[in-house]
């Protein structure tokens, strides 16, 4: 089903239409003005990078590792135990660490149902 977004007036806004890239979008006449960005269309590596994850990394392990998690604030010691069964760590970009990881995947828990179901 596509989602359609059509005669609509967008003002003073950071982003005015953000999606995935692999979302079925209709965008029609729409106005936009003094938005910081009128339509962000986002790949799912962007997620990878703000976890300090590296772009090639295999999506299924951050599936794994976020149905775990659920929208259940688990602890960061259970997100780590988890991430390392599935072996995420070595996927980790040169500039991040596994404390950039887990504290990002600890603080996603509230969005993992949303972030799933783009993956």
């Amino acid at each position: 089903m596509s989602i359609k977004i059509y005669d609509n007036h967008f003002e003073n806004c950071g982003t005015g239409i953000s999606a995935p890239a692999d979302a079925d979008i209709d965008i029609g006449a729409n106005r936009f003005v003094a938005c910081g960005k009128a339509i962000d269309i986002r790949t799912p590596e962007s997620l990878f990078g703000a976890l300090g994850l590296r772009n090639d990394t295999p999506p299924e392990l951050l599936r794994e590792v976020l149905s775990f998690i659920g929208n259940t604030h688990r602890a960061e010691a259970e997100i780590a135990e988890k991430a390392a069964s599935v072996g995420l760590f070595k996927w980790l970009s040169a500039s991040a660490d596994t404390t950039t990881l887990i504290s990002g995947l600890a603080s996603l828990y509230q969005y993992v149902p949303q972030i799933l179901a783009a993956l």
